[in-house]
C-alpha cells in the first residue's frame, strides 16, 4: 500500500508476481492469507496493470502450499468471489486459469470438501461454455484432485475417487492411465474398519478393470493395485491371493 501511494514507485506485474511467489513458500497459512488480501486489495483499487490470470493462480498455489486445513475456506472464498462476479455479469473480473483452479480444488479434495469440488467443476464448465476455454477442466485438473485424495487417509477416499473419476468421463474425450492410477492410489488411502476397506478394495479392482478395458493399463497401474492390496488387507494369505489375481484379470 505504501508503494502504491508513492508517485515515484510503480508496482508492475513482475514485481507483484515476485511478492506472491515469496508468499507461496510452503507451510505458512498466514502467508497464503496475506497473498489473498494483497491480491484483493490490488483488485479493489483497480491496479489492473499488476494482476492477470496467472498472478491470480499464485494465490491458490499459496493456499495449496500452506498445508493447513483452514486453506480450504480460503480457496472457497477466493474462487467463489471471482466466479460469482463473472457469472453475474461482471465480465471484467479476472479469473484464474485451469492451473489455479487445479491447485485450489486439490486443496478442497485433500480436506474432504469434494462437494465443493463438484460445484466448482460445474462452474468451470459453465465459464468455459460462456467463452473462457482456459478454465475448462482438463486431465491435469482431475489428476490433481485425485492425487489430493491420496495425501491423507480418510474413510471415504475410495468413494470420492470413484465420484471424481465418473465426473471426469463427462469432461474428457479420453481417459489415460495417469487418471486411473491416481484414482486407484486414492482408494489405497482409505481408512476405517474392515468393511470400509473391503469396499475400497472392491472399487480399486473395478477401476483397474476399467483401465484394462480401455487399454490404459501400464506398469504403474499394477503397482498401484499391489499397493491397494497391501494397505487395505491385513491377512497375508489373502494379500498374496489378491496380488496374484491382479495378473490374471
Amino acid at each position: 500500500r505504501v508503494m502504491s501511494s508513492c508517485e515515484h514507485t510503480v508496482i508492475d506485474k513482475h514485481g507483484f508476481r515476485t511478492v506472491l511467489l515469496a508468499l507461496a513458500h510452503p507451510g505458512n497459512f498466514e502467508h497464503a492469507e496475506t497473498a489473498k488480501q494483497a491480491y484483493e486489495w490490488m483488485e479493489n483499487i483497480g491496479y489492473i496493470e499488476a494482476i492477470d490470470s496467472r498472478v491470480c493462480d499464485l494465490v491458490l498455489v499459496a493456499f495449496k502450499n500452506s498445508n493447513n486445513e483452514l486453506s480450504a475456506d480460503g480457496v472457497i472464498s477466493f474462487l467463489s468471489d471471482r466466479v460469482d462476479k463473472y457469472l453475474s455479469g461482471q465480465t471484467t473480473t479476472i479469473l484464474p486459469t485451469v492451473v489455479g483452479f487445479s491447485a485450489g480444488l486439490g486443496v478442497l479434495g485433500k480436506y474432504n470438501r469434494v462437494g465443493e469440488v463438484a460445484t466448482f467443476l460445474g462452474k468451470m464448465n459453465e465459464l468455459s461454455s460462456s467463452g473462457i476455454p482456459e478454465v475448462k477442466p482438463d486431465e491435469g485438473c482431475y489428476v490433481s484432485i485425485l492425487a489430493s485424495l491420496s495425501s491423507r487417509q480418510q474413510r471415504d477416499s475410495a468413494l470420492q475417487a470413484q465420484r471424481i473419476l465418473e465426473m471426469s468421463k463427462q469432461d474428457l474425450s479420453s481417459l489415460t492411465s495417469a487418471l486411473f492410477n491416481a484414482a486407484i492410489n486414492a482408494c489405497a488411502s482409505t481408512s476405517g474398519d474392515n468393511s470400509n476397506r473391503r469396499k475400497a478394495l472392491e472399487i480399486s479392482f473395478n477401476i483397474f478393470e476399467q483401465t484394462k478395458e480401455l487399454r490404459s493399463v501400464d506398469s504403474i497401474s499394477y503397482g498401484m493395485m499391489i499397493r491397494a492390496c497391501m494397505r487395505l488387507v491385513d491377512d497375508d494369505g489373502i494379500k498374496y491371493k489378491l496380488v496374484k489375481s491382479i495378473f490374471h484379470l
